[in-house]
């Protein structure tokens, strides 16, 4: 019985590893002018060119956290009521690590919108995992 539990173990082991293997993490915090968290902010992960969108609420400390996510090129907008909204784009995620994305959201109506285009580092400077695509 032992062995057929030590068994089971490593196989759900392997399943975890082989399932995250190729997905990363997206996190960040957003904030205002001043530097104070905001709360409560709306934060869209869309993945351009297959439609697929996450969604996540920031925290109380303004940090929110997409987890488990495919490799590819993304688009993260952030909205939070009586601050203009503000996209990233494009924001690389690599194989096996963690993207950094922080939002500094400018007070105004949630009509107005602020866009920043900007090439991605491709070094991971979150951790010390190197990954390799299949």
């Amino acid at each position: 019985m032992k062995e057929i539990s030590c068994v089971t173990g490593l196989l759900l082991l392997l399943c975890a590893a082989l399932w995250s293997q190729g997905q990363s993490d997206v996190t960040g915090v957003v904030a205002d002018p001043t530097g104070a968290t905001i709360p409560m902010a709306n934060v869209k992960l869309l993945n351009p060119s297959t439609n697929v969108e996450y969604t996540a609420t920031t925290t109380d400390a303004g940090v929110y956290r997409f987890v488990h996510i495919p490799a590819g090129e993304y688009r993260i907008t952030v909205s939070a009521p009586g601050f203009k909204s503000a996209t990233i784009s494009p924001v690389l995620v690599n194989v096996s690590g963690v993207v950094n994305a922080d939002f500094k959201l400018e007070v105004g109506n949630a009509t107005e919108s602020i866009t920043v285009s900007s090439e991605n580092t491709l070094l991971e400077t979150a951790s010390s995992t190197i990954g390799r695509g299949v």
